[in-house]
């Protein structure tokens, strides 16, 4: 304990109070909680004229140390705690053999510390104790199994729908439709003329013009053949009505000229 001047104050007290229902006196104690929990450590400075005061919070919880014994003799001790720790001052004992770590011995985080039977003065076996500084044993903590991760689910996906296949366009071949000759008919009788066909090859005629891309268009083509389609059928008609009113007559003499 210092005073404003930082000189020390001889004949201070010092009172712990450990949150717990338990005090004790002296500038240097050490204390065992029983339970797991967070405490309010108080401690109370004071003389015959001043008094001075101060707080820390205490975390306490089952170290989570593992004592093992190495061939040979010497012990290792692990560190499951999940932080740094201060092992100071515990204890390694053996029947009637006890063996102290000496301040400031710290287990680094999911490290260990190995002492050699030299360093403990005695061979350790597996008779051999963890104890803390008050002298109650340090329990073996429950090391939980390397956990094994839980295979994933299998999401089934649907399935992509298919695409529709189009295939791809026909060639389209452009026939002009068969042409029908009118029907002549007389006053005294019906008609006596049947229908005129085109000729077979006029379609493939069309259709290769219409593949092929020829320079003419499609529609001149047909025109021109239904024109040539219609007067082949006017002329037999004429004919034909000609012959049937007997006004069918031969060309004057005069019109041939006969060469040697």
């Amino acid at each position: 304990a210092y005073d404003r001047d930082r000189d020390v104050i001889n004949y201070a007290k010092f009172l712990w109070n450990f949150g717990d229902g338990t005090t004790a006196e002296g500038p240097w104690v050490m204390h065992h909680f029983s339970y797991p929990g967070r405490y309010a450590v108080e401690l109370i400075i004071k003389n015959d004229t001043r008094t001075s005061s101060a707080r820390i919070t205490v975390i306490a919880e089952p170290a989570r140390v593992l004592l093992d014994v190495l061939p040979g003799g010497g012990v290792s001790l692990r560190n499951y705690s999940g932080r740094d720790l201060d092992v100071s001052f515990w204890k390694v004992v053996q029947a009637d053999s006890e063996f102290s770590l000496p301040e400031h011995s710290v287990v680094l985080e999911g490290s260990s510390i190995n002492i050699a039977p030299a360093t403990l003065g005695f061979t350790a076996t597996p008779s051999a104790q963890l104890q803390y500084p008050d002298g109650s044993r340090v329990l073996e903590p429950t090391i939980p199994a390397p956990s094994t991760p839980e295979p994933a689910s299998k999401t089934s996906l649907p399935a992509p729908e298919p695409k529709p296949v189009v295939p791809a366009p026909a060639a389209k071949i452009i026939a002009p439709a068969a042409q029908t000759a009118p029907t002549a008919t007389s006053s005294d009788e019906e008609a006596t003329s049947t229908p005129a066909q085109v000729p077979a090859d006029t379609s493939a005629l069309a259709a290769s013009v219409a593949q092929s891309g020829a320079a003419f268009p499609l529609w001149a083509s047909t025109a021109g053949l239904g024109g040539i389609v219609g007067l082949g059928v006017m002329s037999v008609w004429y004919a034909r009505r000609q012959r049937g009113a007997g006004e069918e007559t031969n060309p004057p003499a005069e019109e041939f000229t006969i060469e040697e």
